[in-house]
């Protein structure tokens, strides 16, 4: 069940999971590394791809997309996409020469799916 974000989301996370949460991912910033510790989640459970000084606080993992940009990494991930495996949502397509308007889009961190441009 999809838990919208807002200024109640810790007490609609532990609304929706009364028996505690498993793990966490962080993709977004610190805010979201210090709620998953204040949910009591174990600090090897939690992940963040972006707060790397709340990892180093606490002690969870943070692994950022470098570490999974290889092209190894890279090329499973488009054979994937391509099977049919796992499906990457678009939630816009940009022409190149719309490049800004799609910054604009991708700041206001409201997107579902992936901003794409087009050559």
């Amino acid at each position: 069940m999809p838990i919208p974000y807002g200024d109640h989301l810790a007490a609609n996370l532990a609304a929706n999971a009364p028996h505690g949460i498993d793990a966490f991912i962080d993709l977004f910033g610190p805010q979201y590394v210090q709620l998953a510790v204040d949910l009591g989640i174990p600090p090897e459970r939690i992940e963040t791809i972006i707060s790397f000084e709340k990892a180093a606080q606490y002690g969870t993992r943070n692994a950022g997309s470098a570490d999974g940009s290889t092209r190894e990494v890279l090329t499973e991930m488009a054979a994937h996409a391509a099977s049919g495996r796992i499906e990457i949502p678009i939630a816009a397509t940009y022409p190149l020469h719309r490049v800004r308007n799609a910054f604009t889009a991708l700041e206001q961190r409201h997107t579902h799916g992936k901003i794409a441009l087009i050559p």
